[in-house]
């Protein structure tokens, strides 16, 4: 079938930095690139790099996305899992895989009462006590300008910084907030939809 085999032999780890450098970076913006390049790192090499590329399957990539999916993000194991198709597709137009065991997992929703502990990248970068009161501060004075000026209203950016800060609230799920996902009588906040953008 014209499969590389001594290519396939190649670790994982090596496979991605030759992708990323001779077919992301050639492809995408250098944002982009750099995105995937600190995903990589992050979420797919600790684990699966040592592994040669003839040695990935369903079960072993499954496996990887479900224990990423519980300690980080959905979202995130979703993104690893994405970049990690696309590569491996690449494997498969050189001939190094016959087909890409990765497009055979399908990554479970996080369950509704599920909480995540970590949150993407962003471990230990979070605002100090100070920097959330002085952001406040500064999202609450915009808001009140906004107020006086000939505005009708106010813009409203306070509560969902609020939001964003003291519920860990991501972008996506602040504008997809509806009235009635929020109870006022129990003090609940349902999260049931986001925007994407």
């Amino acid at each position: 079938k014209g499969i590389d085999r001594e290519g396939a032999q190649q670790q994982l780890c090596v496979f991605l930095a030759a992708w990323l450098d001779d077919t992301v970076r050639r492809n995408v913006k250098t944002t982009t690139y750099n995105d995937y390049n600190k995903r990589c790192e992050i979420y797919i090499v600790p684990t699966l790099g040592e592994y040669s590329v003839k040695q990935l399957t369903p079960k072993l990539i499954r496996a990887w996305a479900n224990a990423v999916r519980d300690n980080y993000a959905y979202s995130s194991a979703k993104q690893a899992l994405e970049i990690l198709i696309r590569a491996l597709d690449q494997a498969v137009e050189d001939k190094l895989l016959e087909f890409n065991p990765a497009r055979a997992v399908k990554l479970p929703r996080a369950k509704q009462d599920e909480t995540v502990i970590r949150d993407d990248d962003e471990v230990g970068k979070s605002l100090t006590i100070e920097q959330e009161a002085a952001l406040l501060a500064a999202v609450q004075s915009t808001d009140r300008h906004y107020t006086r000026s000939r505005a009708a209203r106010s813009i409203g950016m306070y509560v969902l910084y609020v939001f964003a800060l003291r519920l860990g609230l991501r972008r996506g799920e602040l504008m997809g907030l509806r009235w009635k996902d929020i109870d006022l009588k129990t003090d609940v906040l349902h999260v049931r939809q986001q925007v994407n953008h």
